[in-house]
């Protein structure tokens, strides 16, 4: 920094007090109209003494000081204001999912009334459903009973050979071929009984007698086909040796009670396959109706339901549920 002094010819001169007051003076306007961004001439025009200079070039230092604060400060503005673009977008981010929020609470409660409303449906239809399947289920029940009298005049007997499938069955043949079982059974005056005859559709012959007596009188000689095959009835159509049907003599059972027999049969062979000969629990039909022994053989109980089976042997397997 070049400065002008008045300096004699013979030595130093120092600036008197006044002189000195009236620099400083001078360069506190200076530097207040630098801070005020409205500067006035700088010390470099000015005559100043060696100690003002030094000020001077404090006062210089120190304002570049400033001047590269104020520029850090600037910078830190800006990344402020950077800063505040940011979280203002945060806050509208935020107000947008505050939005959606609500709109979702209300959302959800209206499902909720929604939900209670047809839960309040679904339990009145599930009512009358019950309502329904009870009024079904009473009419199944005497469907059933009906079908049973009708059926307390038939028997039901398993391992008549059927024809080959070029030859054609008739009633008349279906008749012809129970009355030579009724004959081998030693029941001869039952034929006379029978009213109708055919063959159901897996392959037992199921009869129709004029009265019950003769209905009693074969189903009591039932046992005499144990062991027996259709090869011992001369008057059936014989297989070759050893190929005959087992014979058996049933009560007509409805569609119901037969499968309920089924289950109840299938079941009794694996309870019984544990137990001793002497144990061996037994089933039986009578009138139509289902019989079984109870675990301690001492009576027979009729069976309805699975469920009354089940009650009285609870172990047993329902092999139908198991399977499926």
């Amino acid at each position: 920094m070049k400065k002008n002094f008045d300096t004699p010819t013979s030595g130093k001169r120092k600036s008197s007090p006044l002189q000195q007051q009236q620099q400083k003076k001078t360069l506190n306007n200076y530097y207040a109209s630098i801070v005020h961004k409205s500067p006035q001439n700088s010390p470099q025009e000015m005559a100043l003494s060696p100690e003002m200079a030094a000020f001077s070039d404090k006062m210089d230092k120190i304002l570049d000081s400033a001047r590269r604060g104020e520029e850090k400060l600037n910078q830190i503005d800006q990344k402020f204001d950077n800063l505040q673009v940011k979280v203002n977008e945060l806050e509208s981010g935020l107000n947008f999912l505050s939005v959606k929020q609500d709109e979702q609470l209300q959302q959800q409660v209206s499902l909720k009334a929604d939900n209670e409303v047809l839960r309040r449906k679904l339990s009145s239809l599930e009512l009358k459903l019950n309502g329904v399947e009870n009024a079904i289920q009473g009419e199944a029940v005497k469907r059933d009973e009906n079908e049973n009298v009708q059926r307390k005049q038939c028997l039901e007997i398993s391992g008549i050979p059927k024809p080959e499938e070029s030859e054609s069955e008739t009633r008349k043949a279906c008749k012809d071929k129970v009355a030579a079982v009724l004959r081998f059974m030693g029941a001869e005056d039952a034929t006379k009984s029978i009213d109708d005859a055919h063959r159901k559709m897996n392959g037992q012959m199921i009869v129709r007698f004029k009265d019950r007596e003769s209905r009693n009188i074969v189903y009591d000689k039932r046992f005499t086909l144990t062991d027996k095959s259709s090869n011992d009835v001369p008057e059936l159509p014989t297989r070759p040796e050893g190929e005959g049907f087992d014979m058996y003599v049933n009560e007509s059972l409805t569609l119901d009670r037969s499968r309920l027999a089924k289950r109840v049969r299938d079941s009794l062979k694996q309870i019984n396959r544990r137990l001793p000969k002497e144990r061996k629990i037994k089933f039986k039909t009578a009138g139509g109706n289902l019989f079984c022994e109870n675990n301690l053989k001492s009576r027979y109980v009729r069976i309805r339901t699975w469920t009354d089976f089940e009650m009285i042997h609870p172990t047993a397997i329902d092999n139908e549920q198991h399977i499926s």
